[in-house]
């Protein structure tokens, strides 16, 4: 409780160091490097201030929106993203985000300085993102020629960083959801797979291949939550940490990361009857390649 309030009131603190000895912390110091306390439970603004920041650089998207073609939305919380880059990777990161659906996580890692890589299945998706990264080149925005974005299945991840001629520093990414969550249905598509146990095999499969394409001392965090279907509660963050576990990957961080979506508020018509809770939120699973 010391701990917290000398937090809250930002005062300096002190902490056992490994050899024992007491070492001075400053939350001014943290605070000035990443503008905020990073605690593990995240309940971030609702805004979209630097998504829109990139996308409405002088007129970034005014094609499609003169055309009134269908642009994806960011699902990434763009603040989420900002926090995970500043938190677990560096300056010269190489990022991935190897189901990016949107773009946002390349398109920001880009904005931030590092060379980013995105892939999709979804080729509508794709496109759009390789549309959006014409026209900020086009406005001579030159951190945009580090986004390198492809239409691939993710089982060919290894072949195609191959093809990249890299290995990565950090991904950040969401999987596709398990049969609860529509995509587009195209053959590779995950959330497709009917048994959740095949699914799963296919996911440990994934995490593997991930595991092979990273550098050392590298990080991946995966977005996830844990879902009902049919009245079965599936625990896919513990699930999600034991596939990549399995690959050879080291636990690191956990965050909770509070949510609103509709999906969580259309729970509360069942709380009642079938006892049990609302979840209002995620997890970013992070682990490292030691």
């Amino acid at each position: 409780m010391k701990l917290l309030k000398n937090i809250k009131n930002e005062e300096k603190i002190k902490i056992k160091g490994l050899l024992g000895k007491n070492t001075i912390v400053s939350n001014e110091r943290i605070k000035d490097k990443y503008g905020y306390i990073p605690t593990s439970v995240w309940k971030l603004p609702k805004t979209n201030h630097t998504y829109n920041k990139i996308l409405n650089l002088k007129g970034a998207y005014s094609e499609f929106h003169s055309k009134k073609e269908t642009i994806p939305i960011a699902e990434f919380n763009p603040e989420m993203v900002k926090r995970c880059l500043q938190i677990w990777s560096k300056k010269d990161s190489i990022v991935l985000d190897p189901f990016m659906h949107s773009g946002i996580v390349p398109l920001l890692s880009a904005y931030y300085g590092k060379k980013s890589y995105g892939i999709d299945l979804i080729e509508s998706y794709v496109t759009s993102v390789k549309k959006v990264i014409f026209n900020l080149k086009k406005e001579e925005y030159i951190w945009a020629d580090n986004i390198n974005v492809k239409c691939d299945d993710i089982s060919n991840i290894v072949e195609i960083a191959k093809e990249w001629d890299t290995k990565f520093d950090y991904i950040l990414t969401s999987p596709p959801f398990w049969n609860i969550r529509k995509y587009s249905s195209t053959e590779g598509q995950l959330s497709d797979i009917n048994d959740y146990v095949i699914f799963l095999e296919k996911y440990m499969d994934i995490c593997s291949d991930l595991y092979e394409i990273m550098n050392r001392n590298s990080y991946v965090s995966f977005v996830v939550a844990d879902f009902r279907k049919d009245g079965v509660f599936y625990p896919f963050g513990s699930d999600t940490i034991l596939a990549l576990k399995s690959a050879g990957f080291k636990p690191h961080d956990i965050v909770i990361n509070v949510t609103f979506s509709q999906h969580v508020k259309n729970q509360i018509t069942r709380v009642e009857s079938d006892h049990h809770t609302m979840k209002f939120h995620e997890y970013i699973i992070t682990v490292r390649k030691e």
